[in-house]
C-alpha cells in the first residue's frame, strides 16, 4: 500500500506553460512554475525568477512539446531537481507520484516518464492519468464533457465512467498562446513597441521617473529566445488584464478579416514596464471573437462550441444526454471575463439535438485553472486508490508495457 497518513503521495500536473506540484488531499498545489530553463555557457537558470537577472547570451528553452508531452527528459530532470532543492525540499524516494498527461494518448511519452522516474528518482510507485479524467474528478463527475483550453492546446473530451473516450476527442491549437500571438500582431500593427525590462533603466527623479534605453549594440548581445520570452510575458499579461469576451456574436468583415464591434467597451489603460501606456479600446472584445468563429487558414475549426458538439456527436447515443448536461469548463484560456456566458449561449444556439444543456465551472478562477491538479489530489487521496499504483517491483517484473495495463 502506498500513500496514507504517514507518507503523502505527490501530484504532478505537467502543462506546456505551467507545472503544478503538491501533496494529495490538499486544496491547491504547493508550487507552480514554468518548465523553462535558461542556458548560458555551463550555467543554468530556472523559470522566470531565475531568468529575470540581466544575462546577455542566455538562451531560453522549454522542456515541453506544444502538445503537452515531454520534449527533453534530461532538461525536465534539471528543472525538477532545482524545484525539489530550492522550493519543496523533499526526497522523491519516499513519495508515490501521480502524473497528469495529455488527454490524447501517447504511449511513448508515458513509458519514457515512467522509466525516468523509477530509474533516476527511485520513486516507490507511479500512476499516470488523463487530464480530462482528473478535471472531471475535480467537479465530482465521472461522466462529463471536459472542455479544457490551456496555453497551446484546446481539448473537447467526452469522459465516461472515468475513461477518456479517445475516438470522440477533438483537439485544436486555437488556445491561449494563439490569442497572445493575435494580440502581438495587433500591437505591432499600431506601432506599439514592447520593451522588456532589460532594454531600459528607470530612475526616480523627484515625483517622476526617467527612462533611459540601452543602446542597440548592447542589445545585440541578448539571444532572440530571451527577447521573445520576456516580450511574450508582457503581452500575455496585457491579454489577461485587458481582453474581454463579447456578449453576442460580432459581424465579420470577410474581405478585411476583422470583426466589427457593435459597441465600444469600457476604456482600460495598461501601464507598460517602460512607463508608456496603451489603450486597446475596441480591440478588447474583437480579438477573442476568433474563438467562436471560423478562422482563415485554420482548417476544420468552427469555434469552441462546435468542438463540443462534434465531440459529443461521436459518442454513443446513450451518454449524449448526460454529456450535454455535464459540460465542464476549465483551463487558463477560459478565464476571460464573460467567456463562460458566451460559451453557453453559443452551444445553446448550435445544439440541434435539443438536449438539456448545463455548463459547469469551478467557482473561482484559481480552481478552474488548476482543475487537473485538484482532480489528481482528490483521486490519489481516496482510500481505494492504493490498489491502482504501479509499484517499482511490478515495473521491474513485467517491463515497460505494464504502465499501459495499470493506467488505462
Amino acid at each position: 500500500m502506498f500513500g496514507g497518513d504517514e507518507v503523502s503521495s505527490l501530484v504532478f500536473d505537467l502543462g506546456t506553460f505551467n507545472h503544478r506540484i503538491g501533496y494529495s488531499g490538499e486544496d491547491s498545489p504547493k508550487c507552480v512554475y514554468q518548465p523553462v530553463i535558461g542556458i548560458n555557457s555551463d550555467k543554468y537558470y530556472f523559470n522566470e525568477y531565475g531568468l529575470r537577472y540581466n544575462k546577455p547570451g542566455t538562451k531560453v528553452y522549454s522542456c515541453m512539446n506544444l502538445d503537452g508531452t515531454i520534449k527533453d527528459i534530461d532538461m525536465f530532470g534539471k528543472i525538477l531537481d532545482n524545484l525539489l532543492k530550492e522550493s519543496m525540499t523533499l526526497d522523491l524516494t519516499d513519495h508515490p507520484v501521480l502524473f497528469s498527461e495529455p488527454s490524447l494518448h501517447n504511449k511513448e511519452n508515458r513509458i519514457k516518464l515512467t522509466e525516468y522516474m523509477f530509474e533516476k528518482y527511485k520513486i516507490p510507485a507511479i500512476y499516470i492519468c488523463k487530464n480530462a479524467v482528473l478535471s472531471g474528478f475535480s467537479c465530482g463527475r465521472s461522466t462529463c464533457l471536459v472542455f479544457d483550453s490551456g496555453h497551446n492546446i484546446t481539448y473537447a473530451v467526452p469522459v465516461n465512467e472515468g475513461y477518456a473516450l479517445q475516438k470522440c476527442l477533438i483537439k485544436n491549437n486555437i488556445a491561449g498562446d494563439y490569442i497572445t500571438q493575435l494580440l502581438e500582431k495587433k500591437l505591432n500593427s499600431k506601432n506599439i513597441v514592447i520593451n522588456p525590462f532589460y532594454t531600459f533603466k528607470r530612475e526616480k527623479n523627484g515625483d517622476q521617473f526617467k527612462t533611459t534605453f540601452i543602446n542597440n549594440e548592447e542589445l545585440k548581445l541578448y539571444d532572440k529566445s530571451y527577447e521573445t520570452f520576456w516580450k511574450r510575458e508582457i503581452i500575455r499579461d496585457i491579454k489577461e488584464a485587458c481582453l474581454i469576451t463579447n456578449d453576442e456574436p460580432l459581424k465579420y468583415d470577410n474581405e478585411k478579416d476583422i470583426f466589427i464591434p457593435t459597441s465600444i467597451p469600457q476604456e482600460i489603460i495598461y501601464d507598460l514596464p517602460d512607463g508608456n501606456t496603451i489603450n486597446l479600446v475596441e480591440d478588447r472584445n474583437t480579438i477573442l471573437e476568433r474563438m467562436f468563429n471560423q478562422i482563415k487558414d485554420i482548417e476544420g475549426f468552427n469555434g469552441y462550441h462546435q468542438m463540443v458538439n462534434e465531440a459529443i456527436s461521436k459518442a454513443d447515443l446513450e451518454i449524449k444526454k448526460e454529456l450535454y448536461s455535464n459540460i465542464f469548463l476549465c483551463g487558463g484560456n477560459t478565464l476571460f471575463s464573460g467567456f463562460a456566458e458566451r460559451f453557453q449561449k453559443q452551444i445553446s444556439s448550435s445544439n440541434k439535438q435539443l438536449f438539456k444543456l448545463k455548463i459547469i465551472t469551478h467557482p473561482s478562477n484559481t480552481e478552474r485553472k488548476f482543475s487537473t491538479w485538484i482532480g489528481g489530489s482528490i483521486l490519489s487521496s481516496l482510500g481505494t486508490f492504493h490498489q491502482l499504483w504501479l509499484s517499482k517491483a511490478e515495473f521491474e517484473e513485467h517491463g515497460t508495457n505494464i504502465i499501459e495495463r495499470k493506467c488505462a
